[in-house]
């Protein structure tokens, strides 16, 4: 059942995995209501930790629902992240580059003081309220420094931040009600609001409205990857309409009875012409919204499908051969799939049997990952950076076809996709498969910052998603008998991801041709144990939260260890 706070304006007969009725613009009322917007807002995450740990069959006592929902690494693990990379760059003496990640930083640190703000309203606590004042004075003081900017003008910008912060972490919780944990949103939530803020810095930047600290020299790919994101998110806003009446014929259809052929057809018409009208509206925005967008950023105003044109065709023999690869292993892994994984072959789908089948099939993509980018992003890391964007991007466009059933291919994809879904995919969006495209292509994206050439640090996601917690859940599964206390993770499980993990980096260290030492084995090892432990004793979906730690823990351990070999030296 949805949580309380969700299921006010919630019809009784709903599915629970389908949107409300009441939208985007409702819950914007809700939230900037006096009367009722805050208590919306508390109501909703104090029902999500309350509902979630008693799913867990745990105390719901409110210190248990801090360790259980990781409230302290949802609100540390971006800003940590930040961070990492800005020690990284601050080494290479990049000084245009080091002062906009400070802006980055301070912008985090203003997220994690709107989230801390939120939870305390609901748990509480004086040392809760002193860290939000402290966070939000660490965020404007951390932009003047940074930036140069007034103190009025910082202000505002943290308020930005934190506006922002406050209505997408409810957001969240309300519109994709048990989809996640509450520190998995806070992490969304930053990473949402850091693209929102960073387009717009872009925009304003063009003109002479900001300081230098703003401007430096952006990457095309890292425009597409804005524009392909942010994009699609839009689409979906500027189409609530369209898709809250294809939900609403979605209903009818389903609950028409075999003797009313004609309202089924009726219905059946509507479907399709409204879906046509969402696909017009999503091309007709990409066309002249998106697009002009990139121009804009795009150097000497380049048409963004000339730019792509031109990117594939300054290696156009590599590039070429690399998509059509990758068309073939994901033509051939959904033929598989859907051969092999489809029907309804488990009559006890919480037997032993059938829990460790459905882990090998979610497993099976962590593997099909691995063939897919692992490649790809030794062979060409620039065009791996492009195709995570453009693959999320699809992804997403996939969850609004599936949700609400948008024609031709949505009652099909959401039937294949059904095959797949364990206790963490029960809310009204599928988000493991996102997860993990989004915790394999962050670290590319993030590594490409400090580096164009492949690098350990840039297939950390790959590596911890696609073969370590692969292998971890296999061996958990068949081998696992010593249980980490009250958890269901195992030691064995735990103890093959960090050698299986420990295995790969030194395997990619070696075919990217870097040169092995003893501080690069021991910051491995380091890395590994910490990824490892991480995925035995974290709640929250592995496929988000271990490749943004253990790209954090690479990054800050890289320079500790730099600094250390430069003194012996």
């Amino acid at each position: 059942m949805p949580c309380r706070s969700c299921q006010r304006n919630q019809p009784t007969n709903q599915p629970t995995n389908q949107p409300t009725k009441t939208g985007l613009l409702m819950l914007t009322l809700q939230l900037w209501s006096p009367a009722e917007g805050m208590p919306f807002t508390s109501g909703c995450i104090r029902e999500c930790a309350l509902e979630q740990a008693a799913k867990e069959s745990r105390p719901s006592q409110q210190p248990q629902l801090v360790r259980r929902h990781a409230i302290a690494a949802g609100l540390a693990l971006v800003p940590t992240c930040v961070a990492a990379t800005l020690i990284q760059v601050h080494a290479q003496t990049n000084e245009s580059l080091e002062n906009y990640l400070r802006v980055l930083l301070a912008v985090a640190l203003a997220v994690a003081s709107a989230h801390l703000g939120l939870v305390s309203v609901v748990q509480g606590g004086i040392w809760r309220q002193c860290g939000v004042l402290g966070l939000f004075v660490s965020a404007c003081g951390a932009l003047v420094s940074a930036t140069g900017l007034s103190v009025s003008a910082a202000f505002a910008i943290a308020v930005v931040a934190v506006t922002l912060a406050s209505v997408s972490l409810p957001m969240l919780l309300r519109v994709l009600c048990k989809s996640f944990t509450l520190g998995e949103g806070m992490i969304i939530s930053s990473l949402l609001v850091s693209f929102i803020l960073d387009a717009i810095f872009a925009t304003v930047a063009k003109g002479s409205f900001l300081p230098a600290a703003f401007q430096f020299n952006r990457l095309a790919i890292h425009t597409m990857m804005s524009a392909l994101i942010l994009g699609m998110l839009l689409i979906g806003l500027l189409s609530t309409p369209i898709l809250l009446e294809l939900h609403r014929l979605s209903s009818a259809l389903n609950s028409a009875s075999k003797k009313e052929p004609e309202l089924k057809v009726q219905a059946a018409k509507q479907t399709a012409v409204l879906s046509l009208l969402f696909y017009g509206t999503a091309s007709a925005f990409v066309l002249f919204g998106v697009r002009s967008w990139v121009m804009m950023q795009l150097k000497d105003s380049v048409d963004p499908f000339v730019w792509l044109f031109e990117f594939i065709m300054q290696h156009p023999v590599s590039r070429m051969a690399l998509i059509c690869y990758w068309g073939a292993v994901v033509t051939a892994g959904i033929i598989l799939a859907a051969t092999c994984f489809t029907g309804d072959d488990n009559k006890d789908p919480k037997s032993l049997k059938s829990l460790i089948y459905l882990n090998f099939k979610r497993k099976y993509y962590h593997a099909l990952a691995v063939f897919m980018f692992l490649p790809g992003y030794i062979a060409d890391p620039d065009l791996m950076h492009l195709s995570f964007s453009v693959a999320l991007a699809v992804l997403i466009l996939a969850e609004y076809i599936r949700i609400f059933k948008i024609w031709p291919v949505g009652e099909q994809v959401g039937v294949f996709l059904q095959n797949f879904l364990d206790s963490k995919d029960q809310g009204v969006a599928i988000l493991s498969h996102i997860y993990l495209l989004v915790g394999c292509a962050l670290p590319v994206w993030i590594c490409r910052v400090t580096t164009a050439k492949p690098a350990p640090q840039g297939m950390l996601g790959i590596l911890t998603l696609g073969i370590a917690d692969a292998v971890a859940s296999i061996v958990g599964y068949k081998f696992g008998k010593n249980r980490w206390g009250s958890s269901s993770k195992t030691i064995e499980g735990t103890f093959a991801f960090i050698c299986s993990m420990l295995i790969a980096l030194l395997g990619v260290s070696l075919c990217v041709g870097d040169s092995l030492t003893w501080f690069d084995v021991v910051k491995y090892i380091v890395v590994s144990a910490y990824s490892g432990f991480l995925e035995a004793a974290s709640a929250q979906n592995d496929n988000l939260i271990l490749p943004i730690a253990s790209l954090a823990v690479h990054l800050l351990v890289s320079h500790n260890f730099i600094a250390t070999r430069a003194n012996v030296q």
